[in-house]
């Protein structure tokens, strides 16, 4: 229940669901048994790292917040070339909420993996299948009580075993 509690207000700030400046719509049809199947336990590895430099040089790491790892469905496609600007990587500046509606919404947002970046900013995904996925996370901070930062996605094909190093960053 606190990984679907955690995934629910991920999902609000990366998808930007929570946020009501402008609706999109997906056309492409969620396939909830392709996303399944590229789920399930496999022999590919992604470890990775998630950070933003700031304006004045300092750094600030995604320790202690969720990353997704998400199937590259053609749903998944023509989501992140709406919310990232692209299907390949990308950068979503906090504050720029969209709210995005189409059918199986819900599933599609609980359709991931999940994991938390560690104390030093490093994240680890084992057993992952064969295919494509997105690897997302947010990393925030706030100056004079304003929020700053963002969701990085980067895109990863994985096969028969491989080693996935990834670094989330703008």
């Amino acid at each position: 229940m606190r990984i679907k509690t955690a995934l629910s207000i991920f999902c609000c700030f990366v998808f930007g669901a929570c946020g009501m400046n402008q609706a999109i719509t997906i056309k492409a049809p969620f396939d909830e048994s392709q996303a399944k199947i590229m789920l399930l336990p496999g022999s590919n590895q992604i470890k990775g790292s998630g950070l933003i430099r700031q304006v004045g040089g300092g750094v600030v790491t995604c320790a202690g917040s969720n990353v997704i790892l998400m199937p590259v469905t053609n749903c998944a496609r023509e989501w992140a070339k709406h919310v990232f600007g692209s299907d390949i990587e990308g950068y979503y500046s906090t504050g720029m909420y969209q709210s995005i509606t189409f059918p199986g919404a819900d599933l599609f947002l609980n359709t991931v993996r999940l994991t938390k970046c560690d104390a030093a900013g490093f994240f680890n995904f084992t057993d992952v299948a064969d295919g494509s996925f997105y690897v997302i996370t947010r990393i925030n901070w706030t100056v004079q009580n304003e929020s700053q930062g963002g969701s990085i996605m980067k895109s990863v094909t994985l096969s028969g075993g491989s080693k996935a190093e990834v670094t989330l960053s703008p």
